[in-house]
C-alpha cells in the first residue's frame, strides 16, 4: 500500500502569503477612495503601466485615483507601512518615463492625480494661479485667457499633460527662450 502526500515548497507558501497580503492592501486602498477609483485588473492597468511611446513599462499592484489631499495622505501612510513604492502619474505624456513603474522586485502603486483637477484660485492682484496637480495645461491656459492673462507654457500635449508633471519635469515648450522653463513661470 502506498500513500501519496501533497508537499508544497516554501515558494508556494510564500506566493499564497503574498497574494493574501496584496488582497488585504488592495482592500484597504479601496476603503480610502470612492468605488471605481482603484484599478487592479491587469488589462485595464496596462495603459497606466506603459509610457505613451511603449518603450518603458513596469508592473503595479494597482492604479489609484485620489480626489482629495486627505486621500493622498492616507494612501502614502498605507504604502509606507507596507513598503510599497509610489509612482505619481498625471497624463503619462512625458518622454522621460518617470510616471511608469520600474522593473524592480518591489511592489509599486501608481497614484494617478488626474482627478485632482481643480483651479483653486486665480489672483489678479499678483498675476498668479493656484491649481491642483491634475489640472491640464489646457485648463490653466483657458483660465488665464478668461482672466485676460497669459500663461506662456505651450506644448503639444496641452490637452492631456498635467501641471504636476509639467512642474516635475520642468517642461519648456515652444516659448522657453523668451519665458524660461516651467519652474521660472
Amino acid at each position: 500500500m502506498t500513500t501519496t502526500t501533497n508537499v508544497t515548497d516554501a515558494t508556494d507558501t510564500k506566493d499564497v502569503t503574498d497574494k493574501a497580503a496584496n488582497c488585504s492592501i488592495l482592500y484597504q486602498l479601496q476603503q480610502i477612495v470612492s468605488p471605481g477609483n482603484l484599478i487592479t485588473d491587469s488589462a485595464k492597468k496596462i495603459a497606466f503601466e506603459t509610457e505613451w511611446r511603449g518603450n518603458r513599462f513596469g508592473s503595479a499592484i494597482g492604479v489609484i485615483f485620489p480626489t482629495t489631499v486627505s486621500q493622498i495622505q492616507q494612501i502614502i501612510n498605507l504604502c509606507q507601512t507596507h513598503k510599497i513604492g509610489l509612482i505619481p502619474q498625471g497624463g503619462n505624456t512625458s518622454t522621460c518615463a518617470g510616471a511608469v513603474p520600474l522593473n524592480l522586485p518591489v511592489q509599486q502603486l501608481i497614484i494617478n492625480l488626474s482627478k485632482l483637477n481643480k483651479i483653486l484660485e486665480l489672483n489678479l492682484q499678483n498675476n498668479s494661479i493656484c491649481v491642483e496637480a491634475g489640472c491640464t495645461l489646457q485648463q490653466v491656459n483657458a483660465a488665464a485667457i478668461e482672466a485676460e492673462l497669459y500663461f506662456p507654457l505651450s506644448i503639444g500635449s496641452s490637452g492631456s499633460c498635467q501641471i504636476g508633471g509639467n512642474i516635475a519635469t520642468n517642461a519648456g515648450g515652444i516659448h522657453v527662450i523668451k519665458y524660461g522653463m516651467m519652474r521660472n513661470l
